[in-house]
């Protein structure tokens, strides 16, 4: 059951850290905000630090082509119609991403489960941030 898990952490670490890399593009390279920048990548690098010594089991735990999922496409990923939308894609994909990761921590009695309630918190904030400024 522990691999199991840890491909639930790996799939949504990295979900989380990818959606964090748009929405920290969107600020750095569109907004051209430095403050917005840097506080997405400081949870970008915290979030990496949390579940790094978990790492060495969580790449273990891959089943590269057997992801029943992986082949789904969805409509949706295709009907971004503007960088508004962009950023609400990605904040949704952190925002998801990090409750699994803090329902999964919950279960193993890892300490950081809090920790990641109160970024997903953040994000709930920056992406507010970031769709005001865009707008």
């Amino acid at each position: 059951m522990a691999d199991k898990i840890y491909r639930v952490l790996d799939a949504n670490l990295s979900r989380a850290l990818e959606g964090l890399r748009v929405l920290e593009d969107i600020a750095r390279f569109i907004l051209l905000n430095k403050k917005l920048s840097k506080q997405l990548k400081n949870l970008r690098h915290e979030l990496a630090k949390l579940f790094k010594p978990l790492n060495r089991q969580m790449v273990g735990s891959r089943l590269r082509g057997k992801d029943p999922g992986a082949a789904l496409d969805s409509l949706l990923t295709k009907q971004r119609a503007s960088l508004e939308d962009l950023v609400a894609a990605n904040a949704k994909r952190c925002e998801q991403a990090l409750r699994v990761l803090e329902e999964s921590s919950k279960h193993q009695e890892w300490k950081f489960a809090k920790r990641l309630e109160k970024i997903r918190y953040q994000i709930y904030q920056l992406e507010k941030e970031l769709v005001t400024k865009l707008s």
